[in-house]
């Protein structure tokens, strides 16, 4: 089930990128400068993709004249086709030639990357470390440098596994959903090399959110309880152990609520209150106690909360309380 998953959301990735590449080369191009037969043929090649006809489709890509405009997207999309028919030779030819051709194209790092792939698919890791590691130094982090870690990870983890854990745990940093992201993993566990406190609050992270928060915990108890403490409670509830949950999130949340971020503290302060209690209201009314108690961050997010479930009087109780004691938060002004 998990792998059908991830291969659906490769798909979705891919299926988007594909999309990116026509909406760029409708806005890019002016039809009127591209001849009819160019444009028969590359509607035509579009046709044969949609029909996952990769043979006829990169026959229609290649045939499409190499003064035209539309000779970018049909090269990079003949690669592309190679790629999808598992032949390694011409994809990487196909690739270097689009890089060659036109190596300022918004593509080119999707042709950079892909081309990294053959090449480690191939056994060249020598080649596919210099592309990977070109790609990793991009100055502003996109899919393309982030998913390098992964593979210099792979690259490096026989003869420098320190290294890797490095790559490995950059990835997971950067990804903790990503499509490598359990991969990652597994390849840190598979290290002789002890975790550290900021990897296992990494691995505790990203099982957490892929939903396996049974095996976050033991990752995420051996991390700094001050910046994971809501991770910690939520794992702990939804793996049915309600106890521990409660216990977390009641003296997490005096020491650590103003360790972590508005947004985190708010989400885990909603989680308590809707599924600790059978009563939704009694739930924030909880949360509320334990606030006041400590004199903790979220105490306005709460009581605008509770604004939201009951009727005046006490609607306008609340409103008065949160204007009284935060009249400069971002809930006094309602």
């Amino acid at each position: 089930m998990k792998n059908w998953k991830r291969n659906l959301k490769f798909f979705v990735i891919t299926a988007g990128f594909l999309i990116l590449v026509l909406i760029a080369f409708c806005k890019v191009y002016n039809m009127s400068s591209v001849s009819d037969k160019d444009f028969k043929t590359y509607k035509q090649a579009l046709n044969y993709l949609e029909q996952n006809d990769l043979q006829n489709a990169y026959f229609n890509f290649s045939n499409i004249s190499k003064n035209s405009k539309l000779h970018e997207i049909a090269l990079l999309r003949e690669a592309m086709c190679a790629d999808g028919l598992k032949d390694t030779a011409t994809a990487v030819r196909k690739y270097h030639l689009f890089l060659e051709r036109f190596p300022d194209s918004l593509f080119a790092r999707k042709a950079q990357y892909s081309l990294g792939q053959n090449y480690f698919r191939e056994n060249d890791f020598k080649k596919a470390e210099k592309i990977f590691t070109i790609l990793k130094k991009s100055p502003k982090p996109d899919e393309y440098s982030i998913a390098s870690n992964y593979y210099l990870g792979m690259i490096n983890k026989e003869k420098s596994p320190q290294k890797a854990k490095l790559f490995f745990s950059k990835y997971l940093e950067d990804s903790p959903d990503g499509r490598f992201s359990l991969n990652c993993i597994n390849e840190l566990l598979s290290f002789k090399i002890p975790l550290e406190t900021y990897d296992n609050k990494i691995v505790g992270r990203a099982f957490f959110i892929n939903n396996m928060h049974k095996e976050a915990l033991p990752f995420l108890n051996k991390a700094d309880m001050r910046s994971n403490w809501h991770y910690i409670f939520t794992a702990y509830q939804y793996a049915g152990q309600m106890d521990k949950a409660h216990n977390v999130f009641v003296n997490g949340y005096s020491e650590y609520s103003a360790s972590i971020d508005e947004k985190e503290l708010n989400d885990a302060i909603e989680f308590f209150a809707k599924t600790r209690y059978g009563n939704e209201k009694d739930g924030w009314y909880k949360a509320l106690e334990i606030a006041k108690n400590n004199h903790s961050k979220g105490e306005d997010f709460i009581m605008y909360r509770l604004s939201r479930l009951v009727d005046n009087p006490l609607k306008e109780f609340f409103y008065k309380e949160i204007f009284k004691k935060f009249p400069e938060g971002k809930y006094a002004s309602d």
